[in-house]
């Protein structure tokens, strides 16, 4: 099993990856597994409308709406701290 360490980097790749192909301006974005919202914090930046996490840790969703909370009006994202079964 190949080991990666999580950078800026490595994210900023990934999500160029995920989304290449997506206008995401005024799409409203669900994210299972949000961890820390960095998936939240690309799709708004990118123009999304409206992005909603899903969490199930109790520190990453904390981590996350803080990170989201720092950059973007709480309007436009929200995490819920459950697991995606009772979501």
């Amino acid at each position: 099993m190949k080991k990666y360490k999580v950078t800026e980097e490595f994210m900023r790749v990934r999500h160029e990856g995920l989304f290449i192909n997506c206008d995401l301006k005024d799409k409203t974005v669900l994210d299972l597994g949000c961890c820390i919202g960095y998936t939240g914090a690309w799709v708004l930046d990118k123009g999304a409308k409206h992005y909603t996490g899903v969490e199930y840790s109790t520190p990453l969703s904390e981590t996350a709406t803080l990170n989201l909370g720092k950059y973007f009006d709480n309007s436009v994202w929200q995490i819920k701290n459950e697991s995606i079964e009772s979501f």
